[in-house]
Formats: structure tokens, C-alpha cells, sequence
């Protein structure tokens, strides 16, 4: 029980800090023009997010989910990182700052939710 507590109090102050950090809201014009850019061979934007320099979005095409992450280098968008099995279409995407996201999604066996933590390590997105 502890324990439960413990990680439900994280994951609040996470949430907490996720707000604080990026709380842009929606997208801006160039972000959301380069997700359409990735989706006009017929897939679909379910959850996107951005801050700062960085975007990350969860993208169905073709029956499959993938997590992306842009970087806007010298002016313009370009895919920095993606993962083909990382998502399903009920997972969620929050950068917290733009070098840490924070992927929700629900475990295939039960009705709850995990997240999973990405950062940037020496230039490169790792799963933490």
C-alpha cells in the first residue's frame, strides 16, 4: 500500500512538473504541418505534444501505432527518434521538458495504465 502511494505521489508531482514545464496547450502551425507531413500517405494523428524545440506524437497508420519524436533543427522539423511497437491507439504523449517524455499506455491484461519514460542521453532518446 506504500508503496501504491508512493508511485501515485510521483507520478502526480511528474504530471505537476508536465504542466508547469510545457503547458503550451495545442501545437504550433509548424509542429502540427510537420505531423501532417508525416501522415499524408494516409495515417492519423491520436495524441501529440510539444515543447519548446521538440514534439512527440502517437501515429496510427496502416492498423499499426508508432511513438515519434521531431526535433526543429535550423528552422525545421525533422524526425529525431521513432519506435514502431512502443504505442497503441489508447496510449498518450506528454513531453515534459524537451528532453523527457512521458508515454502513457494501458497493459495489454488488465484496464490500467503504465508509463513509460523517455529522455535524451548524449544526443539519442533512450527508454528509462
Amino acid at each position: 500500500m506504500k508503496r501504491a502511494l508512493t508511485l501515485l505521489i510521483t507520478v502526480i508531482l511528474i504530471l505537476c512538473a508536465a504542466q508547469a514545464a510545457c503547458a503550451e496547450g495545442t501545437p504550433d502551425e509548424d509542429f502540427s504541418r510537420a505531423l501532417n507531413a508525416l501522415t499524408e500517405e494516409g495515417g492519423i494523428v491520436l495524441y501529440a505534444s510539444q515543447c519548446g524545440r521538440r514534439g512527440a506524437a502517437v501515429i496510427e497508420k496502416d492498423g499499426l501505432c508508432s511513438l515519434w519524436v521531431l526535433c526543429r533543427e535550423n528552422g525545421e522539423w525533422q524526425t529525431c527518434y521513432e519506435n514502431k511497437q512502443a504505442v497503441c491507439g489508447e496510449s498518450t504523449v506528454v513531453l515534459d521538458t524537451d528532453d523527457m517524455l512521458i508515454l502513457t499506455k494501458p497493459f495489454p491484461w488488465y484496464d490500467e495504465y503504465h508509463e513509460q519514460f523517455y529522455f535524451t542521453y548524449d544526443g539519442d532518446w533512450v527508454l528509462s
